[in-house]
């Protein structure tokens, strides 16, 4: 599990604009798995459209 988290945060940093950039991470990242794993610790919530956020707890986890 500690793998996935890893990718998890690197992945959700990346989008935000810190860490590694999104060009690094994606191609190399199990997405499903990624949203998945972001989605059971609610660090993402999914807008009644379907686009997906960041929740509080997902701000927290990224924080520098």
């Amino acid at each position: 599990m500690e793998e996935i988290e890893r990718q998890t945060r690197d992945y959700l940093k990346a989008l935000y604009g810190l860490g590694k950039s999104s060009e690094e991470i994606l191609p190399a990242q199990n997405l499903p798995a990624i949203l998945a794993f972001a989605r059971q610790k609610r660090w993402i919530v999914e807008g009644p459209e379907g686009g997906h956020g960041l929740s509080p707890l997902g701000v927290r986890e990224i924080a520098p």
